[in-house]
């Protein structure tokens, strides 16, 4: 079984994707991380150094790589993975697509420390990362809804990963 755990930066994908990885007993792949090794530079360096298009680039690599594989996992995309190339068509077509949609105030909150560290929002702040995020989520929202489960994110507790997990198994069978 292939899962793909996708929604914005912030939306909780790699600490839900680890945590739904142990409930369905599969490995858990971050293409983030997966991108960084292929590279051997972090995002934000690919971002600086060699811009937004090779990182998308390597991005779709990896994800092209796990789609082909015979591999099981539950993969966590990059916030910007399914807007760019066929990605989401690719993900719907070898496995589950999970979108995680957190409120846009939650994000805002969980982003707010941790926006230097993110390329797209870098030095934004109260009301201007608000608006940022409003705006990218006006494009992103519609490609992500086309996910075949929609969880919202804001309180991923043990209880609703468990629904979750027995949702992604219902709709794999």
């Amino acid at each position: 079984m292939k899962v793909f755990i996708i929604g914005f930066m912030g939306s909780g994908k790699s600490t839900a994707g680890k945590r739904l990885a142990r409930l369905l007993a599969l490995p858990f792949l971050d293409a983030d991380s997966l991108a960084e090794n292929a590279a051997g530079a972090s995002v934000s360096d690919i971002f600086a150094k060699s811009g937004e298009s090779r990182f998308r680039e390597l991005e779709r690599a990896v994800l092209n790589d796990f789609a082909a594989s015979d591999e099981s996992a539950v993969f966590a995309t990059g916030g910007g993975m399914p807007l760019h190339f066929d990605n989401m068509n690719r993900m719907l077509a070898a496995g589950v697509v999970v979108w995680l949609d957190p409120a846009p105030g939650v994000l805002a909150q969980r982003l707010e420390k941790k926006a230097q560290s993110r390329p797209l929002i870098s030095g934004l702040s109260g009301t201007a990362l608000r608006e940022k995020i409003s705006d990218m989520l006006k494009v992103r929202n519609p490609i992500y809804a086309r996910a075949h489960i929609r969880t919202d994110a804001a309180d991923l507790n043990a209880a609703r990963l468990k629904t979750l997990a027995e949702e992604i198994r219902n709709y794999s069978r």
